[in-house]
């Protein structure tokens, strides 16, 4: 397989001059698409990614709401705060940074999140929407990925190794927030290339036999 750089800031910069254009058409028509980001406590990384994404926002003409609660907010708290914006018209999308403290439960604010909000795709039913390769917002690692190999548009085999050479980065990452859903992005790129899903075992074997088999596919592992 000959070395190809992927152009990730490329692609960046070509997407938001298309959600600045997009951005722009909602305005005229009196929205203002706004993102509302949940930090919780004042773990420095997720500081980062918080202030990242709401700079993004600003470069593509979105407004962004910063929620910062502190560290010692429970889970009861966390979740009203998740009603409140899932009640508010006026904000368009709900990020929840991970990780949360760990009085925290997770998964259960997660899923408060409405499906209409969930921009990360970290809900349930968002996760299987975009597994059935229905309307959803795709979870954020799996989608960025898929996105930057179908811009450089790479041939079907070379662009499975690829995804899953990123797969093994990633490894030690969070299997529900990355790992799965890379599994059900690829299961949906052989879709879109029409190939067999034994083509696509072979080209994949080497790779996903060195996983622990908890985390593998059910369709890998019976096979």
């Amino acid at each position: 397989m000959v070395s190809q750089i992927l152009d990730g800031k490329k692609l960046a910069s070509e997407s938001e001059k298309e959600i600045l254009e997009s951005v722009l058409v909602l305005k005229e028509k009196g929205v203002i698409p706004t993102l509302a980001t949940i930090l919780v406590g004042d773990d420095p990384a997720s500081e980062t990614y918080v202030r990242m994404k709401q700079e993004t926002c600003k470069r593509v003409g979105m407004e962004s709401l910063a929620i910062n609660l502190p560290k010692e907010t429970s889970t009861e708290e966390l979740l009203l705060k998740i009603d409140e914006l899932n009640n508010n018209k006026n904000i368009h999308g709900i990020l929840l940074q991970h990780p949360v403290p760990n009085q925290i439960n997770e998964r259960e604010c997660f899923e408060r999140i409405s499906i209409e909000k969930d921009v990360d795709g970290v809900t349930c039913l968002g996760f299987g929407r975009m597994s059935m390769d229905l309307s959803a917002y795709g979870s954020c690692t799996p989608a960025g990925i898929m996105r930057i190999l179908e811009f450089c548009d790479l041939p079907f085999e070379e662009n499975c190794l690829r995804f899953y050479e990123t797969e093994r980065a990633v490894k030690t990452a969070s299997s529900e927030q990355v790992r799965k859903p890379i599994y059900s992005s690829s299961v949906n790129l052989w879709r879109n290339y029409e190939h067999k899903l034994s083509d696509l075992i072979e080209i994949l074997e080497p790779v996903l036999r060195e996983l622990p088999q908890e985390d593998q596919p059910k369709s890998f592992v019976s096979h």
